[in-house]
């Protein structure tokens, strides 16, 4: 994009090339935005096949039976039908390419009126002294839909590995990453439990396709099994070192000093 923006003199683009040249440009941004699709597929379904088999093996491991695993048609499935907020990723993706597109013109049209240089237009496009440029906010986005893709597979993945073996598993249950960076609804969601069809137990939230359940989300489904209460209990990562993995975000948020808690659930939350 930049090689494009660089070859001529844009301040002597009328309304007819400069049109001509956005077009080129979307293009160019389609087609890159399509092999970044294409190339994320490949991956999640690995990350589906294989979430699948550690799940069923960690099942086989704490109940000592053979385990059902879904079928790789279905996992196939899964990557293009993962959901991300109540849309698929290829949506995302799309969304995304638009969505930079739209800023770019916007930068693109915006220095032209203004009668800026080459150099200028570029610098609105990549960024220059340390402000972020559109690129820059385009590769955050891409970053977040990446990661949240994954999460979104390897959660599906797991869930369904879950209803395979629906005879050994009595509930399922949310892990929050115990840590300041953890959202709000995360916070809520931690700890509860439902049925493998969703159903919720102990006044539970509403289940909502379980995790992720935001950009970026960090939560997981873990299964309690017919034989969880004759397990030994381990301990589990936090962002102050290792704690009983029984422990809840409650809990956790108790051992936290006064700021620590204001600055995590803002200070009314936190007082309440």
């Amino acid at each position: 994009l930049v090689a494009k923006l660089a070859n001529e003199d844009l301040t002597a683009y009328g309304k007819q090339r400069t049109t001509a040249l956005l077009k080129d440009c979307d293009e160019i941004l389609y087609r890159y935005y399509t092999i970044a699709q294409g190339a994320l597929d490949l991956t999640l379904q690995g990350v589906g096949g294989i979430t699948a088999a550690h799940t069923a093996q960690s099942l086989s491991v704490a109940v000592t039976l053979s385990t059902n695993l879904p079928t790789e048609t279905f996992i196939k499935t899964l990557v293009s039908n993962a959901l991300i907020q109540g849309s698929p990723t290829a949506g995302w993706w799309s969304r995304q390419s638009l969505d930079t597109s739209f800023k770019f013109a916007n930068e693109v049209r915006q220095g032209l009126a203004q009668g800026e240089t080459n150099t200028q237009i570029i610098a609105r496009i990549v960024g220059k002294s340390g402000n972020p440029g559109i690129m820059d906010i385009s590769k955050r986005n891409a970053a977040a839909l990446v990661q949240s893709s994954v999460q979104a597979v390897a959660n599906a993945s797991r869930l369904e590995t879950f209803r395979k073996n629906s005879d050994v598993i009595t509930a399922l249950q949310q892990l929050s990453t115990l840590d300041s960076h953890t959202s709000l609804t995360c916070i809520s969601y931690s700890g509860m439990k439902w049925t493998g069809d969703g159903k919720p137990l102990d006044g539970a939230l509403p289940f909502n396709g379980g995790p992720p359940r935001h950009w970026n989300c960090r939560s997981v489904l873990v299964p309690i099994t017919k034989l969880s209460a004759f397990m030994p209990k381990g301990t589990r990562a936090s962002e102050g070192g290792q704690v009983p993995s029984s422990t809840t975000f409650a809990e956790w948020l108790e051992r936290r000093t006064p700021a620590q808690q204001d600055e995590q659930l803002g200070v009314g939350r936190a007082q309440m």
